[in-house]
């Protein structure tokens, strides 16, 4: 029996991970449309719980698309080592963008709207 590599395990759970966001966007998404109808789809409105799930499955989604690219790039690049930096740096600038969004997000929901505008149900 092969013990795969690091690399390869973390692309595996990053691919698992990709399919459970995206599984998780598509149940809120559909969620939203059977309760509120087809403007709860565009709502942004961070007081309802669906679209706070909703953004938070989104970054998800996005965080591992970038994950899987950035290995991906180094992977195929640690063979060429050639241009490396210029091609990976705008997906690692990109993961570094979402967590600065989805820190800014979550201290603006917590910390800037009452608890009791919050709809959890």
């Amino acid at each position: 029996m092969r013990i795969p590599t690091k690399s390869k395990t973390l692309t595996l759970v990053a691919r698992l991970t990709l399919v459970g966001g995206n599984l998780l966007f598509v149940k809120v998404v559909i969620e939203a449309l059977v309760l509120s109808g087809f403007s709860a789809f565009w709502s942004m409105d961070m007081r309802e719980r669906v679209v706070r799930e909703k953004v938070g499955s989104g970054l998800v989604v996005l965080s591992m698309l970038l994950h899987l690219k950035v290995s991906s790039t180094t992977s195929t690049n640690q063979k060429k080592n050639s241009k490396r930096n210029q091609v990976s740096a705008l997906p690692e600038a990109g993961m570094a963008l979402l967590a600065v969004f989805s820190y800014g997000l979550s201290i603006y929901a917590f910390g800037f709207i009452n608890k009791e505008e919050m709809k959890f149900s």
